[in-house]
């Protein structure tokens, strides 16, 4: 049995006559799991309850020549003192029938509890949720090229670095790594 409530306060502010855009947002989340004993009688009720804050500032800025940047900076911190930090640049681009987006990201959390998630792009159009926890980096690159007619070709390609060792398990097998790369490409033909 659990209970989960947030309050989540924020604001987004447009600049006249210009693309840039400010948000802000402070989130307050409480959680409380309860257990009951179903060997023991009477019955064994314990509670496990914790909050978590975060503040978050992103600034978006749209460029005339077809570019913009985003800067998103957060901290997280869980009320038994856990805590997250994460620095995120983003930058894209549209020239002709190329566009492209580019992204480094800094994140240092305590455990997977304080993570971050955050969005990418993935080849064409659809969202990818990205987790961050522990001490990293990641370095992210996603092109593509409109051909002629409705074909489109795409490419990504992700570098993360842990500053510690990480094990990734998949199914009964394991690997310690300090760095992964993912590459993929994608050829998509729009039928109208």
């Amino acid at each position: 049995i659990f209970a989960d409530s947030y309050v989540s306060l924020s604001k987004e502010k447009s600049f006249e006559g210009s693309g840039t855009v400010l948000y802000l947002r402070y989130k307050y989340k409480t959680k409380e799991d309860s257990y009951i004993s179903t060997f023991d009688l009477p019955a064994a009720l314990s509670v496990i309850a914790g909050s978590k804050q975060s503040f978050r500032i992103d600034f978006r800025h749209k460029f005339p020549v077809s570019f913009s940047i985003r800067v998103r900076a957060e901290r997280n911190f869980i009320s038994d003192g856990e805590k997250g930090e994460l620095f995120l640049f983003d930058a894209g681009w549209k020239w002709k029938r190329c566009s492209g987006d580019a992204r480094v990201c800094f994140y240092r959390t305590d455990s997977s509890r304080s993570a971050f998630y955050t969005v990418e792009k993935d080849l064409p159009h659809v969202a990818e949720f990205t987790l961050f926890y522990g001490d990293g980096a990641r370095l992210f690159l996603l092109n593509s090229w409109k051909l002629g007619g409705s074909f489109t070709v795409g490419m990504k390609i992700s570098r993360d670095l842990y500053s510690s060792v990480r094990e990734i398990a998949v199914g009964s097998s394991s690997k310690i790594v300090t760095a992964m790369t993912d590459l993929s490409l994608e050829v998509s033909y729009k039928i109208d």
